[in-house]
């Protein structure tokens, strides 16, 4: 059930969603009692970025259905608390002024960065953390998701910044009011068709590769997770439960694939060095090792 691909598009959205939801409120009723409030919130969601900085490394090495979701979470956990900070004005940046009314392009957008300069590095050196932990880790869905959740937020600050039609600035909590005189209402820019073009090429990406996963369950759940496009390659034996093939299942995979890419199957595996099992006994590769086989 778990691995349906239904169920694993809706979990993402709901928890996506409900956290979102749950930190603008904490934002909020924060924003209600003042600055001291605000930090209160970052010190007691500490447990929340530590937590998810542990699910993320202990799942680093499990290929289980369970561990993609752990792994998915944990990487929202990271993300969350870090933009709690913001929200919270507690990792903004070293410019907390509005935008001069009469402020040039360039001086505009040195002042943009700095408003975000200090969240932004926070984000780029934990995702760099994240990659280092994951090199050749099999589970790399938290990184992900990060990943994503990264270039998505990065896509929507230059959006807003170059403009867009609608702007709801009544998220913003007063740590923050000074962020809404650097966006900017138009109609469209250039870099709005070209960020939802890149997005959902990247999203049909994702879901080729979980059509693709070829029936391992955790592939397949992470890639429909968001986030979840690993484009690496990836071991491709898995034999019925869950355990990692060894070499000599693979080279029996392989003489199975000869054996149904020719007229003479027998001919083929008899070439490969394997014999045919019979009822009761189990295939036989060179040498008579006994070999993992499915029927």
């Amino acid at each position: 059930m778990l691995t349906s691909p239904w169920v694993v598009a809706l979990s993402a959205i709901f928890v996506w969603w409900f956290s979102t939801g749950i930190l603008l409120w904490r934002v909020r009723h924060a924003d209600n009692r003042g600055p001291e409030a605000h930090l209160t919130s970052v010190i007691l969601g500490l447990p929340m970025l530590f937590a998810g900085a542990w699910g993320y490394v202990h799942t680093l090495h499990d290929e289980t259905v369970g561990g993609v979701y752990v792994a998915f979470l944990s990487a929202l956990g990271v993300w969350g608390w870090i933009e709690l900070s913001f929200l919270s004005g507690v990792i903004t940046g070293p410019n907390t002024d509005p935008c001069p009314l009469h402020a040039r392009a360039p001086e505009r957008f040195l002042r943009a960065v700095g408003t975000v300069l200090w969240h932004e590095i926070v984000l780029l050196t934990v995702l760099i953390a994240m990659a280092v932990h994951a090199a050749d880790a099999p589970n790399r869905f938290g990184l992900w998701t990060f990943l994503v959740l990264f270039v998505a937020r990065v896509s929507a600050k230059l959006n807003l910044y170059l403009g867009v039609p609608y702007i709801n600035v009544e998220f913003l909590p007063s740590t923050l009011a000074h962020l809404s005189s650097y966006f900017r209402h138009t109609r469209m820019n250039r870099f709005f068709p070209l960020s939802v073009t890149l997005l959902t090429f990247a999203t049909g990406c994702w879901i080729e590769r979980a059509l693709s996963a070829g029936g391992a369950n955790h592939r397949e759940g992470g890639f429909l997770a968001p986030g979840g496009a690993d484009g690496a390659r990836r071991p491709r034996a898995l034999v019925h439960g869950g355990e990692p093939a060894g070499p000599e299942a693979l080279e029996m995979d392989d003489a199975r694939a000869a054996a149904a890419r020719t007229r003479r199957p027998r001919a083929a595996l008899a070439s490969a060095g394997y014999r045919p099992a019979g009822r009761g006994e189990a295939a036989q590769g060179e040498g008579g090792k006994a070999l993992v086989t499915s029927h």
